[in-house]
C-alpha cells in the first residue's frame, strides 16, 4: 500500500490505480485500500467507478468520516445531488464542527432545491469559519433561490468585504443593483449570476 500512496502523492495515478487494486484484490476488507484505490479512480476521471469503492469502504469501515465525505464529494462531482447530501448528512453527524464538510453539504441541499436547508448549513460554516467568502456567496444564491433580496444582497456585501480583490466583484455589485431595483421596474430583477 505504501507504494500506491507514493505513486498518488507522485501524481503517478495510474501506477497508484494497480498499487491499490492490488492492495483490494489481496485484503479485501481493507477499508483503506478500497478508498485509496476510490480516490485515484476520481483522479483518473473514473467517478463512477469509483463508487463502489467508497460504499465498500464504509461499508467496512462505517465510523470513518474522511469515507463518507470522499463518497459525498464524488457523488455531487457526478451532479448526483440528492444522494451526496445524504452522504454529506452523515458526514456531518460525524463532523458537525467541520465546515468543508458543512459547506459541501450546503452545496448539495442548494442544488437539489432545498435552499432553506443549504443557507441553515451554510450559516453555520460562516460561524466555523468566517472568513471564507465563497460561504457567503452560496448564501446569497440560495436567497434569491428563495426571492429574498434583501438578504442577498446582505449576503452579497459581505462576501465583497471579504473578496475586496475578486474577479466577480463587479459583477456582484451589478447583481446587487438589480436586486435593489423594485419588481416591475424598467428592469426586471432575473436569475442570480
Amino acid at each position: 500500500m505504501d507504494a500506491g500512496n507514493r505513486a498518488f502523492d507522485a501524481g503517478a495515478f495510474g501506477t497508484a490505480r494497480a498499487q491499490f487494486a492490488e492492495a483490494t484484490v489481496r485484503t479485501p476488507a481493507d477499508a483503506r485500500a478500497h478508498n485509496n484505490l476510490g480516490q485515484t479512480l476520481v483522479r483518473l476521471g473514473e467517478a463512477e467507478a469509483a463508487l463502489t469503492h467508497f460504499e465498500e469502504a464504509v461499508r467496512l469501515d462505517p465510523g470513518r468520516w474522511a469515507y463518507h465525505f470522499n463518497f459525498a464529494h464524488t457523488l455531487a462531482e457526478l451532479g448526483w445531488w440528492s444522494r451526496a447530501a445524504t452522504r454529506y448528512r452523515r458526514a456531518v453527524e460525524m463532523r458537525p464542527e467541520d465546515h468543508a464538510t458543512r459547506y459541501n453539504m450546503a452545496r448539495a441541499l442548494h442544488e437539489r432545491g432545498d435552499y432553506r436547508g443549504a443557507i441553515q448549513n451554510c450559516l453555520v460554516a460562516t460561524r466555523l469559519a468566517p472568513d471564507q467568502a465563497r460561504f457567503y456567496l452560496s448564501i446569497a444564491k440560495s436567497y434569491e433561490a428563495l426571492d429574498r433580496p434583501a438578504d442577498a444582497m446582505t449576503a452579497y456585501a459581505r462576501y465583497l468585504d471579504i473578496e475586496l480583490t475578486s474577479d466577480d466583484a463587479d459583477n456582484i455589485r451589478d447583481r446587487m443593483e438589480q436586486l435593489a431595483r423594485p419588481i416591475g421596474s424598467d428592469t426586471e430583477r432575473s436569475r442570480a449570476p
